[in-house]
């Protein structure tokens, strides 16, 4: 008991507020992640995979020159057709190739446009909410949401967990009370808390649910850390391939999958983040011991008769319970519809990227939901 309340006590921002500092920027300094625009412009490794693709698109535009030299000589007029799809994709891959060297700047400015407006629109419709935070970067929007899931929501969610775990322990112990009354071995038994199994159901229903939300706000952090990793590779390289005419596909569908993920989904999730962060400050149990056994103490007053006098503390614990269920409603359909969105985004950013093998011969999927 002595553990939990000292687990209860060290609940607080402070023990997560650095936690996403150092999730994002170790990723944005990383010697793999190239997030950071002087370490981007300066890695060896993305200049030389540049100068590789520029080398590549003049090579190409010089057998483009020798090819329409042959096709106007002897007058074959699909080749010349076929030079001049191939000239502008080569002046199309020339214009990603300058966009993106001096680094990911077009993916911040991007990503803080959306997510600005996203915060604004979201806040206006729902009247209020967390005050949106503005963003300039890529490294702020995903700093932003991690801080919003793990130095808000789990911050928030852990107290209720500990004060919960406490509190079932203690219906569990009334529940199975007997008292026995036999003398000389004759008499009676009986349970005076017998009647508690609603009570435990509900708050056991109530600790699967807190456990759901802190591995919910957990998760999202960490795909968004991969996605800050690994996915400015998938821009270099489709860069690279879709330079080569026989790989275009490919380097299309790479391409195709770092705008939608990297970029729009962040900035559609941004918005969702930020109201919520305003709604766990109503639903915060605090930081003190004290909190969390007030907090216990409304569901152990169910065991005691005639508890109404002190109120209906069940109906105060229900809505508790149901503010975090709108809470974590609202976050997942905000990931539902950014997935929706980017995944049917790949589909069409890839179709002008010149990547067959992604589309689709039916409806996308967000026709589909609809």
């Amino acid at each position: 008991m002595i553990v939990i309340f000292l687990l209860s006590a060290s609940v607080n921002a402070q023990l997560f507020d650095s936690f996403c500092d150092g999730l994002f920027n170790s990723a944005a300094s990383g010697s793999i992640n190239p997030n950071s625009n002087q370490a981007l412009a300066s890695s060896s490794t993305y200049v030389t995979l540049m100068g590789y693709s520029v080398a590549i698109v003049l090579a190409v535009f010089t057998v483009l020159g020798v090819v329409y030299a042959i096709a106007i000589s002897f007058g074959i007029q699909s080749l010349k057709e076929f030079v001049k799809t191939e000239l502008l994709e080569g002046m199309f891959n020339i214009a990603i190739i300058m966009m993106i060297a001096p680094g990911l700047a077009f993916a911040g400015g991007a990503m803080s446009f959306l997510s600005n407006l996203g915060g604004l629109t979201v806040q206006n419709m729902a009247g209020g909410g967390g005050a949106a935070t503005s963003v300039t970067s890529a490294h702020d929007v995903y700093l932003s949401i991690c801080k919003s899931y793990i130095g808000t929501g789990v911050v928030t969610t852990l107290p209720y967990i500990v004060s919960i775990s406490v509190t079932m322990v203690i219906l569990n112990t009334l529940h199975n009370l007997v008292i026995e009354l036999k003398p000389g071995s004759f008499g009676f038994s009986f349970s005076p808390f017998g009647g508690l199994d609603p009570v435990i159901a509900l708050v056991g229903m109530e600790f699967s649910f807190f456990m759901l939300m802190i591995g919910f706000f957990v998760a999202i952090p960490m795909l968004l850390y991969i996605i800050y990793f690994l996915f400015p590779i998938f821009l270099y390289t489709g860069v690279f391939l879709r330079s080569l005419p026989w790989t275009r596909s490919v380097g299309g569908s790479l391409i195709a999958l770092f705008i939608s993920f990297y970029i729009v989904f962040p900035s559609l999730l941004y918005p969702f983040a930020q109201y919520n962060a305003g709604q766990f400050v109503s639903l915060s149990l605090g930081n003190s011991i004290w909190d969390a056994v007030a907090f216990s103490a409304t569901t152990l007053l169910q065991a005691v008769p005639f508890s109404n006098v002190f109120g209906n503390s069940m109906v105060n614990q229900i809505n508790v319970f149901a503010d975090a269920v709108s809470i974590l409603a609202v976050q997942i359909l905000g990931v539902l519809i950014a997935v929706i969105i980017s995944l049917d985004l790949v589909e069409v950013i890839g179709d002008l990227l010149g990547a067959p093998s992604i589309r689709s011969h039916s409806k996308r999927l967000l026709s589909k939901v609809i």
